[in-house]
């Protein structure tokens, strides 16, 4: 039964290749004038026009800031080309369709989307050269054990872009294999935390970084064949395809690519293994006395700055995060540089630009009267990025809730993991997988009680 499961889901494959293939052709016809001509269109418009499918590898939302693999290597991409990246992003793999209305109707000179591996499919569209290598890998909780004959479901994603070996599986025929026709990979990952399902199929890269929302989850193992990421040219653009392949032979052989894929897809959590400071009772941390200054010096509470503190960084200030955050306050680079300063700056500018920032996160919330509700808003926000919380808020006043109640907002965030909720048209920053960033502000008010019980 599951071999057979198996096969219908290869065949199943491979014909929504081919309908892919079809609604990519029709949807992005090629032009019927020269070559040379449409390359000096490109260069004289000065710009580089790309349509990226995005998902929480590729492009995002983190910290009010856009990030993602594909997001920065087509910038590198365009810049190099001194090309501006005129881009259109897409969360909703259905949405793609809506490309052929005549309203939307563009031409891309890239189309940045995982696609169906098919050899029909590949010999009829035009790809550049590879700029990575993944592969599939089984999802599941930590203490999962895929050793015995119980028949067990694996998850494929709507989108999933390759096949799954049943040989790579211990046991083969113990598994069963069913491919969502709606669930992305993010959603996937959102259930199989909360214990719907319990094994799930998703890229390496994906999966990498999707794992460091979730603690609780991790690759169990390889499960299929490495395949190349490439993406779909505009076949008439001989001139530009060729130097975009140029610098994709010069560029995935250099240290800034290098630092790229580490950047997204390392592993390594940047506060695990990293000692708990202690809280005594004469001081929380070495830089109490900075932050009581600076934080008074603006209008809020020294103990909620050093709760936040605390949970970014545990009070160590060579770490490392998602996306390039450092330091004692875990600050987004771009966001930093708001506040002049860069991983050389001393702790105490960090702690000060830390303040600062907190400052301006909370007048997000200036309509919020109640002080403890506008921390909480204020903490998630920290984690999340103002405008996640503000796509909560706007779901929330949508659906009938409070929109100034924590409570409330909070459930609306972590329903922003769903394909129901992150595609609403009144969300403007997309999918985010919210628990994150509710248990986050949650933890950050029960240390600052505790801290106001030690420092009244």
């Amino acid at each position: 039964m599951a071999l057979k499961n198996s096969r219908s889901a290869f065949l199943l494959l491979g014909l929504s290749s081919l309908c892919l293939f079809l609604i990519l052709y029709l949807h992005f016809p090629a032009k019927n004038y020269k070559t040379e001509h449409y390359y000096k269109d490109c260069v004289k418009n000065n710009s580089l026009k790309v349509f990226l499918f995005a998902n929480y590898s590729d492009y995002f939302v983190y910290r009010g800031i856009p990030l993602g693999f594909q997001y920065e290597l087509l910038n590198i991409l365009a810049d190099s080309l001194n090309l501006a990246l005129d881009i259109d992003v897409e969360c909703d793999y259905y949405n793609v369709y809506s490309i052929a209305d005549e309203e939307k109707k563009k031409d891309y000179d890239i189309i940045a989307m995982e696609i169906p591996h098919c050899e029909l499919l590949n010999s009829l569209v035009c790809k550049s050269l590879p700029f990575d290598t993944t592969y599939p890998v089984l999802v599941g909780a930590r203490k999962s054990s895929v050793t015995d004959d119980t028949i067990r479901t694996i998850y494929l994603p709507a989108n999933f872009a390759t096949a799954i070996i049943p040989d790579s599986l211990l046991s083969p025929a113990s598994w069963l294999i069913e491919k969502s026709s709606y669930a992305s990979v993010e959603e996937l990952f959102d259930w199989l935390d909360n214990e719907r399902i319990s094994y799930i199929a998703s890229d390496y890269h994906t999966a990498a970084l999707l794992l460091q929302f979730y603690p609780n989850l991790s690759i169990l193992k390889q499960i299929g064949a490495p395949y190349p990421r490439q993406w779909i040219l505009r076949c008439e653009n001989d001139s530009l395809n060729s130097q975009i392949n140029s610098w994709l032979t010069r560029f995935v052989n250099s240290k800034k690519y290098k630092s790229l894929c580490r950047k997204y897809f390392s592993q390594q959590s940047r506060v695990q293994n990293v000692p708990q400071a202690k809280v005594k009772t004469r001081h929380i941390s070495p830089y109490d006395n900075i932050v009581r200054k600076h934080a008074s010096e603006i209008g809020l509470d020294w103990r909620f700055v050093m709760s936040i503190m605390y949970q970014e960084s545990k009070f160590y200030s060579g770490l490392y995060g998602l996306g390039g955050s450092f330091g004692l306050m875990q600050m987004m680079p771009a966001t930093c540089a708001k506040y002049g300063i860069d991983e050389n700056s001393s702790e105490e500018e960090q702690i000060i630009a830390g303040v600062r920032h907190i400052k301006s996160i909370q007048r997000f919330f200036a309509d919020i009267n109640d002080e403890r509700e506008k921390m909480l808003f204020t903490a998630a926000a920290y984690n999340s990025g103002p405008g996640h919380i503000q796509d909560a808020r706007r779901l929330c006043s949508k659906y009938g809730d409070n929109s100034n109640s924590w409570e409330d907002v909070s459930k609306y965030l972590i329903l922003k993991a769903e394909k129901e909720y992150y595609t609403d048209p009144v969300v403007k920053c997309g999918y985010y997988p919210g628990r994150h960033a509710a248990t986050y502000a949650d933890l950050v008010m029960e240390r600052y009680d505790s801290y106001c019980l030690l420092f009244k």
